[in-house]
């Protein structure tokens, strides 16, 4: 009878406790589990899911890394992108480096219509397709205040960064069930998980992608397939506008050199250290301390970017004066 408790009070403060340490516990466990899943986790053996790789969104940046990486593993690649030179140059650059055979798919996917699925799957239907990289994606040209942006630029975010995921994803994967393997990495950013004033429908698209990627995982994780959706952050790339690495900002090759270990695996995951970390930092905290940061962040972007138009237009009308 000692060692209940003797009034009201008491009960309280010892139901407290009991919740404090199971959130003290669930906190341990996640710690414990994205150290796991970033520093010592063992790759997988992607050949053994299947011997081709589709990679959207293939001849620049995170894209056309990974399709590179895939190649090393030594996956046959599938590359799609919108421009059918640039697809050949990736395709060359492959071929000459790698022992795999390089298809291409010229498709734009701001009008993934069905002769454009079709077109696709004409290349791909018929392949043992273990790895789906959704990687094609659109941000804004810099940060926009909602009433701004125009509405096509705004139906094309969703169209690539959503649209081409969900019908790319409902294509293959029937090939993936039936084989009872495979896997798909939707390319998502931290944009999705925080909050993005100025570039709110970019960042809305990708919490649809990290949403999507986890009820994949719940419904269809059963049939010997994972889902996975990757968040980076700034790499240089041409969507960045950045050119310069540097620790927190590595490189696309760079990235997905620690992206490729992690594909394979369910979940939602930040693969490069710098930015797990980071990620993981921000994610913790309240929305109400986040969101005036990363406003005053996409405010002097902006003002940068109508800065350099101004400069630029200034420079065409006196050029054109002259």
């Amino acid at each position: 009878m000692g060692l209940l408790p003797t009034s009201g009070s008491e009960l309280v403060f010892g139901l407290a406790t009991l919740l404090g340490c199971a959130v003290l516990l669930k906190k341990s466990l996640d710690l414990v589990s994205w150290v796991w899943a970033v520093f010592l986790r063992p790759s997988v053996n992607l050949k053994k899911l299947g011997s081709w790789a589709v990679v959207t969104g293939a001849t620049d940046g995170i894209g056309k890394a990974l399709a590179k990486q895939l190649s090393k593993k030594g996956l046959n690649i599938v590359l799609i992108s919108r421009t059918q030179s640039k697809l050949d140059a990736v395709q060359k650059e492959i071929e000459e480096k790698s022992n795999v055979s390089v298809k291409t798919v010229a498709i734009d996917y701001s009008k993934f219509d069905k002769d454009a699925q079709n077109k696709m799957m004409s290349v791909c239907g018929d392949l043992e397709i273990g790895v789906l990289v959704n990687n094609v994606g659109l941000s804004y040209s810099h940060p926009q205040w909602f009433d701004e942006v125009p509405l096509e630029r705004l139906e094309n975010i969703i169209a690539l960064n959503n649209q081409a995921m969900v019908a790319m994803t409902r294509l293959l994967v029937p090939g993936m069930i039936k084989r009872k393997k495979g896997t798909v990495v939707n390319i998502s950013s931290l944009g999705g998980s925080v909050p993005h004033q100025l570039m709110i429908v970019y960042g809305s698209s990708k919490a649809f992608v990290d949403n999507f990627t986890k009820n994949l995982e719940l419904e269809l994780g059963g049939k010997g397939l994972t889902f996975s959706s990757q968040i980076p952050m700034f790499v240089v790339s041409n969507m960045s506008k950045i050119r310069r690495p540097s620790l927190a900002v590595p490189t696309a090759d760079g990235y997905a050199k620690a992206a490729i270990g992690a594909i394979g695996y369910n979940g939602q995951i930040s693969p490069y250290w710098v930015h797990a970390i980071l990620v993981g930092l921000l994610n913790q905290l309240p929305w109400f301390i986040t969101a005036p940061f990363i406003m005053n962040m996409h405010k002097s972007i902006r003002k940068r970017a109508i800065r350099k138009a101004e400069k630029l237009a200034a420079k065409k009308a006196e050029e054109k004066a002259q």
